[in-house]
């Protein structure tokens, strides 16, 4: 977003913060892959 001088700062913080929400999973469906993604990402990753 710094490609229009015109725009301020703070107005860029806030865009950034809302371009990168991502709602949390509401179906079942969305649920199981959640919990799939961080079950192989845990085994992936050795316990320190």
């Amino acid at each position: 977003m710094k490609d229009n001088p015109d725009v301020p700062d703070e107005l860029n913080k806030i865009v950034d913060k809302v371009l990168g929400y991502r709602p949390k999973p509401k179906t079942k469906a969305a649920k199981k892959r959640k919990r799939k993604k961080t079950a192989l990402e845990k085994q992936a990753k050795p316990a320190q």
